[in-house]
């Protein structure tokens, strides 16, 4: 198994792509799975999909987003549910809490993801990965920081 560092440099590395990057979910999604889709700018799930932070249960701490990203994703109490207890939660869940964007049934996932990769594909992409840098940014400031980014951001 890698040392840890390692693997948090790999999964490190997906929100960091310039383009928008999909997570395509039609199973289980569980602690270094939940992380690498937590890194993603989508997270699509099938009805089939489950997820969950285990990392107290195989007596870990998560270094690659869990602990970090699943509060800016879902809030602090359901953050602290899913990472205290390990429990699993469904993709109906899921998209409750807002750690999905869309559920879909298994054989529809595939196209779902297909149609909005094609969706953003009609944009510039320059444009695009310059929206995407201003909202990944100023997610992780403070609303003041992210509007001098906004107005700060130019489009190549």
């Amino acid at each position: 198994m890698p040392p840890r560092h390692e693997v948090a440099v790999l999964l490190d590395l997906v929100p960091n792509l310039s383009k928008p990057i999909i997570a395509a979910v039609n199973g289980a999604a569980m602690t270094g799975g939940l992380e690498l889709a937590l890194g993603c700018d989508f997270i699509i799930a099938s009805t089939e999909a489950r997820f969950a932070d285990t990392h107290t249960r195989i007596g870990a701490l998560s270094g690659s987003g869990a602990t970090s990203r699943l509060p800016f994703t879902v809030g602090v109490r359901w953050s602290k549910q899913l990472s205290y207890t390990g429990q699993v939660i469904d993709a109906a869940t899921a998209l409750r809490i807002g750690l999905v964007n869309q559920v879909h049934p298994p054989e529809a996932l595939i196209g779902q993801v297909q149609e909005l990769a094609k969706r953003i594909a009609l944009h510039d992409p320059q444009l695009v990965g310059v929206v995407k840098q201003v909202l990944d940014e100023g997610a992780c400031s403070t609303l003041a920081n992210a509007q001098l980014l906004e107005k700060s951001a130019r489009h190549p």
